[in-house]
């Protein structure tokens, strides 16, 4: 998954293959990989493979949890050193993700699933970048899928999308970002009708055509997005008014020593303002992606 560091990939398969779950160390690995993303279902990943696995009799068979990333240092990730700053950038996901799947997966002819925000897994699909200009073969989907067109599939988890002129409210400095409804809402008012999750195959007759005109993936088509260019699936869980925000790791931070951890990897000035785990959590402020998810996902329903 995008939220681990491959740095910590034995630590990793040792919590998937133990005999026991060992929830403290698989904290860890999150902390130390993203020190921010303090998620309870992302807990679960681990859990679930560990379950998993122990179902699984023949050491080689056993499912692999796969970190992609790299730790997040923001102290590195905002230095005022250039050299430092621009090596951070060279380290980026999607520098990094590509590497580790052609040597783990590809080479080994294996399979893979891969969970990671929407851009970064884009591939046939060329994002806007600004006034017209594409983001070409910048994202690890579309890396990969230009060497391996035939072994990548990219599958839409759809939510809400940033509206059409994001860029301008981003630019202005605008709070106003009102999330819309993909593809004219179709999804949802087919979720509200059936009731039941579901997924798409984008060459689907029935939807393959289906247009976004309103999302800002549409910025530079005025006619529109077809779901068939976008992506090759799209899987919708539940009604996006329906959608509850992740929880909050109660115990992501326990002790002085983790404590101290984090505040040794955070920008000098912030972490003399950090004296208790209490300060710690006020600065992460999970709740507010809480909010946020929630908020976009309450779009007014046009139907």
């Amino acid at each position: 998954m995008e939220f681990g560091a491959t740095e910590y990939q034995k630590d990793a398969d040792s919590i998937v293959t133990a005999s026991e779950f060992d929830r403290k160390k698989a904290i860890a690995i999150m902390r130390n990989s993203a020190y921010y993303w303090c998620y309870e279902e992302y807990l679960d990943i681990f859990q679930t493979i560990w379950q998993l696995n122990k179902t699984i009799l023949q050491a080689d068979e056993k499912i692999k949890f796969l970190q992609l990333n790299k730790p997040y240092i923001p102290k590195r990730w905002n230095s005022p050193n250039q050299s430092i700053l621009l090596e951070e950038r060279k380290k980026s996901f999607d520098n990094i993700l590509p590497g580790i799947i052609e040597k783990e997966v590809i080479q080994k002819n294996k399979k893979i699933l891969i969970y990671c925000g929407l851009n970064h897994s884009l591939t046939k699909f060329k994002t806007p970048k600004f006034f017209f200009l594409k983001d070409n073969e910048g994202r690890a989907g579309q890396r990969l899928y230009e060497k391996y067109p035939d072994k990548i599939f990219q599958i839409c988890l759809l939510s809400p999308f940033p509206p059409r002129w994001s860029f301008y409210k981003d630019l202005t400095g605008s709070k106003d970002i009102k999330y819309v409804y993909p593809f004219e809402a179709v999804f949802n008012q087919l979720y509200d009708t059936l009731k039941s999750p579901f997924a798409i195959n984008a060459d689907n007759s029935a939807f393959a055509d289906l247009k976004d005109y309103n999302s800002f993936y549409a910025f530079d088509k005025w006619n529109g997005v077809k779901l068939k260019d976008f992506c090759d699936g799209s899987l919708m869980l539940t009604s996006f008014d329906k959608i509850e925000p992740v929880n909050v790791i109660p115990d992501w931070v326990t002790t002085e020593e983790e404590l101290e951890d984090v505040k040794m990897i955070l920008p000098d000035n912030d972490a003399k303002q950090i004296k208790t785990i209490q300060d710690l959590m006020k600065y992460i402020d999970p709740e507010a992606n809480q909010k946020e998810i929630k908020e976009f996902h309450t779009s007014k329903k046009i139907w």
